[in-house]
C-alpha cells in the first residue's frame, strides 16, 4: 500500500476528524487520496489535502492535488555552489539561503470548507506514522 494509505484510516477513526491535511510529500498525499476515494469520500469537500514537491503524478490523480513547489534544482545548484566555495574557503562563515516556494492550486484544496465548519481541523502528516495535529 502506499504512503498514506493507512494513515488516512487513522485520521478517520478521530473522534473529531481533520478536515484538511498537509503531507509533507506528494507520496504521502497520493496515497492518503486513495484511500479517501475508496472510503468513498468527497475531496475537498469533506477533507482537503495539500501535498509538497509538485511531483508530476500531483496533476494527474483523480482529483488533482493541490500542492508545494519548492524549487528541487534550484536548490540543488545553491548547495552544490556552497559546497565548492566551502571545499575553496573553509572557513567560510554559515550562510542562509532562501528560495521562494510556490503553492500550486488544484482540485484537491478549492471548496473544500463547507460553509458549516466554523472551524479547520488539519493534520500535518511530517512521515509514515508521524503526525502533528492543528487546531486553527
Amino acid at each position: 500500500e502506499p504512503a498514506g494509505y493507512e494513515e488516512t484510516d487513522y485520521f478517520l477513526q478521530l473522534p473529531n476528524p481533520p478536515t484538511a491535511v498537509f503531507c509533507t510529500n506528494d507520496n504521502l498525499a497520493v496515497g492518503m487520496l486513495k484511500r479517501l476515494q475508496e472510503k468513498k469520500l468527497e475531496i475537498p469537500k469533506d477533507i482537503a489535502i495539500v501535498g509538497f514537491d509538485d511531483l508530476r503524478i500531483a496533476s494527474y490523480t483523480h482529483v488533482p492535488l493541490t500542492t508545494v513547489s519548492h524549487a528541487q534544482f534550484e536548490t540543488g545548484k545553491k548547495a552544490a555552489e556552497r559546497l565548492l566555495k566551502l571545499i575553496e574557503n573553509p572557513a567560510l562563515p554559515p550562510k542562509t539561503i532562501t528560495l521562494k516556494p510556490k503553492l500550486i492550486i488544484r482540485e484537491s484544496t478549492i471548496g473544500g470548507l463547507s460553509s458549516s465548519k466554523s472551524k479547520i481541523k488539519s493534520v500535518s502528516l511530517k512521515r509514515k506514522n508521524q503526525y502533528e495535529y492543528v487546531k486553527s
